[in-house]
């Protein structure tokens, strides 16, 4: 795996170096694994402003389902996964760092994941826990994120609640990593705010019951640090953009992934790590609980995540897609014109 990953990133820095050449250096450089840590963006059809009416919808090898919110969209992702589940997983609906951590633990539950906001139970979520006949809800983060209101209406549905909370995010991703086990020869480090990097590795890192914990660009955080000198051997996801070279050597055994955009890298995560090529998910590279929650499924079916933008199939994801079987473009917004681009690709 090793030389797979090194010859990669050689062909990758030719790559880079061509593209300098070509492009110049600040369009050629100036991309990471998540492009700009400046230029995240966390949204779906409720946060853009958008709203789209639910359904789905089948043509040939590609379909398309989606909820009119993101609450929605996780319990439809939910019913594509689980009949029944005696556990769920609930997450906040617009943070990412505590679930990305929490994509292994629910794989190891064969449990799916759910968003909810801070303050009230949200109707899809709470109907969605109900249909599972669920027993017990794992809440991920403190009290900030999901408050104790929340929990008491899920008590009220007579289910028992049970919480994961650090005292901060790096230390929420080393309690998810203990809960997995005690003996890890792995481990997957991400820098804090590259999103679509945990996304793009969550379902290889949840079936393998490899932990994601993450650093910042120029420090590891103690918590981060603890579980990493109990491990042989980290996947970092990113370039010195968003890991520095210095951070990268006090890693053990890095082997680092570095794509010129999120497509590439998650072009390379794919071939790196998954074999299967009977279905991949495509999701909005602006959607962060859309992609978290599809991530679980995708752990769950062995299948895989692909990142698109809203308006426009680019050559890379195009290649990507095309490597497999069935695709199914889950959430939004996605342009009509998108979507038809991918059923026709």
């Amino acid at each position: 795996m090793k030389y797979l990953l090194r010859k990669t990133l050689n062909s990758l820095t030719l790559l880079s170096v061509l593209a300098v050449l070509f492009f110049g250096s600040n369009q050629a450089l100036a991309t990471s694994t998540s492009s700009s840590l400046n230029n995240v963006v966390f949204g779906d059809s409720e946060t853009t402003g958008q709203t789209q009416t639910p359904g789905i919808q089948d043509v040939t090898n590609t379909d398309h389902f989606y909820g009119s919110n993101r609450y929605e969209t996780a319990a439809l992702i939910s019913q594509r996964g689980w009949s029944r589940s005696d556990t769920v997983v609930l997450v906040r609906g617009d943070e990412f760092t505590d679930a990305i951590a929490a994509v292994p633990l629910a794989h190891k539950l064969d449990a799916p994941m759910l968003v909810n906001g801070s303050d009230v139970l949200n109707d899809e979520t709470k109907q969605e826990i109900e249909r599972l006949g669920a027993k017990e809800v794992i809440i991920i983060g403190g009290y900030l994120s999901i408050n104790q209101d929340v929990e008491q209406q899920i008590k009220a549905l007579g289910v028992a609640v049970d919480r994961i909370n650090g005292s901060t995010r790096y230390d929420t991703a080393k309690i998810i990593a203990e809960q997995l086990g005690n003996n890890h020869d792995e481990a997957i480090v991400i820098n804090v705010n590259a999103f679509t990097d945990g996304i793009a590795i969550a379902p290889y890192a949840a079936r393998e019951g490899i932990p994601i914990l993450f650093t910042e660009k120029d420090y590891i955080p103690k918590e981060t640090k603890d579980i990493l000198d109990q491990v042989k051997s980290t996947t970092v996801l990113g370039g010195y953009l968003v890991i520095s070279d210095d951070i990268l050597r006090q890693m053990p055994a890095p082997n680092q992934i570095a794509g010129a955009t999120v497509y590439s890298t998650t072009d390379m995560v794919i071939k790196l790590f998954n074999s299967s090529r009977n279905q991949a998910y495509v999701v909005s590279r602006d959607s962060f609980a859309d992609g978290m929650t599809a991530s679980v499924l995708a752990a769950k079916n062995d299948e895989s995540i692909i990142f698109s933008n809203a308006n426009q199939l680019l050559d890379v994801p195009r290649q990507t897609m095309n490597l497999f079987d069935n695709i199914t473009i889950i959430g939004g917004p996605f342009s009509p014109d998108l979507v038809e681009e991918i059923r026709n690709r």
